[in-house]
């Protein structure tokens, strides 16, 4: 599993922090993927291929679709719930 973090070099989390809930917070995500590991036979499946998206401060999102579409397991990439699953690669 790899994540990367990119906040840039001149400027520390708690810093960049100091101001998020006067702006807010712009969430942004390229090229999320969700693979999972197959037990049954050892070859891996793909929930989620190459999204990308956005969603700004005070804004209201929908996330749309039909049943089985990774909705929620879109909201749970981004909430970082599959971090905390080790045999996940995001």
């Amino acid at each position: 599993m790899e994540i990367e973090q990119n906040i840039g070099n001149d400027v520390s989390k708690n810093e960049m922090m100091k101001g998020v809930s006067k702006r807010g917070m712009h969430l942004v995500w390229e090229d999320l993927s969700v693979v999972i590991p197959n037990f049954g036979n050892g070859h891996t499946k793909r929930l989620l291929n190459g999204l990308n998206g956005y969603a700004e401060p005070n804004k209201i999102m929908a996330v749309m679709g039909p049943s089985g579409s990774g909705k929620s397991t879109l909201l749970d990439a981004l909430a970082g719930f599959f971090l905390l699953l080790h045999h996940l690669r995001i």
